[in-house]
């Protein structure tokens, strides 16, 4: 597993304790957990013979998580171990005196960035539980953007060169830089974009003759209009048709910023540039659209098998 945003081994046991006490009573399911976890590995992971070993095989597995990947029970071998405790409790008859909800709600690990933790969904997928804080008429108030990294088989979902846009656009919004924030979300929409149609067969190119015969696109306006009016992926459900405009504006001018591209209009409206990206409220709404749709993408090429 390859992640922007690994968690310290700290964070880690963090969260292995919080499930060890809510199971409190139930040890037995974090070791059948983790025996299954391991059993393709050379040291395959050895269940407790009696009560009073308990301990000392709680304290090996977090020797395990302390070695982390010099013996090779990484941040991924944590995630199995998480994931195999929740089936446990989803698929088979339940834990005594656990909620599963209750599993759910711990089942996540905090990041060295503190607007973000990576939980583990319901669907048993990994995802960046990304922190937003949005301040209008004065009143403060925090949101969840969450974007799917993994899913429970451990298969890439969004991939870090598209994520790493998506979280400096967040922490940028964050700080109040919202033209970069939106600088951000524009190229990270490109580039589900490109991914996309590169699946379906097309071709990113400026060359006025295409000698591979393959269909063609020229920038993020030819990839919105075909994603909404050839391919049909791209619906006013899922982004508004207003933002395209907004979209393109934003990726070709301010990628390429000078004093006067601040004011390049947003065709279509009354407002330019700079209108738009010194409203946070504007930004957000941008935000909130595009990484959903992100998400959205990525999560079909896979079911797809197209990346």
């Amino acid at each position: 597993m390859k992640l922007l945003l690994t968690p310290s081994n700290d964070k880690i046991i963090e969260t292995y304790e919080r499930f060890r006490a809510t199971l409190k009573g139930n040890d037995t399911v974090m070791f059948e957990a983790m025996r299954e976890c391991t059993k393709s590995q050379p040291n395959t992971f050895q269940l407790p013979s009696n009560i009073d070993e308990y301990e000392k095989k709680h304290q090996e597995i977090i020797n395990k998580i302390k070695l982390g990947d010099i013996i090779g029970f990484g941040f991924d071998q944590a995630i199995r171990l998480i994931i195999e405790i929740l089936k446990i409790a989803k698929f088979s008859s339940g834990i005594p005196g656990v909620n599963i909800d209750d599993l759910y709600g711990i089942a996540c690990f905090q990041t060295a960035y503190e607007n973000i933790k990576l939980r583990i969904t319901t669907k048993l997928s990994l995802c960046a539980e990304c922190e937003i804080q949005v301040s209008s008429l004065g009143i403060r108030e925090t949101y969840n953007i969450n974007v799917d990294l993994y899913n429970n088989e451990i298969a890439e979902i969004v991939p870090d060169y598209v994520f790493e846009y998506i979280n400096g656009a967040i922490i940028a919004y964050n700080n109040q830089l919202y033209a970069v924030s939106s600088v951000l979300i524009s190229i990270a929409t490109e580039v589900t974009l490109r991914d996309t149609l590169i699946s379906k067969g097309y071709e990113y190119s400026h060359r006025t003759k295409n000698a591979s015969g393959k269909k063609k696109v020229t920038g993020l306006g030819a990839a919105l209009s075909i994603a909404r009016n050839d391919e049909g992926f791209l619906t006013p459900d899922i982004i508004p048709i207003d933002l395209d405009k907004v979209l393109t504006t934003i990726r070709n001018n301010l990628v390429h910023l000078s004093k006067e591209s601040l004011l390049v209009p947003i065709e279509g409206t009354s407002q330019n540039l700079l209108d738009f990206t010194s409203n946070p409220d504007k930004v957000f709404a941008l935000l909130s659209y595009i990484a959903p749709f992100i998400t959205k993408q990525y999560n079909n090429l896979i079911k797809s098998n197209a990346v």
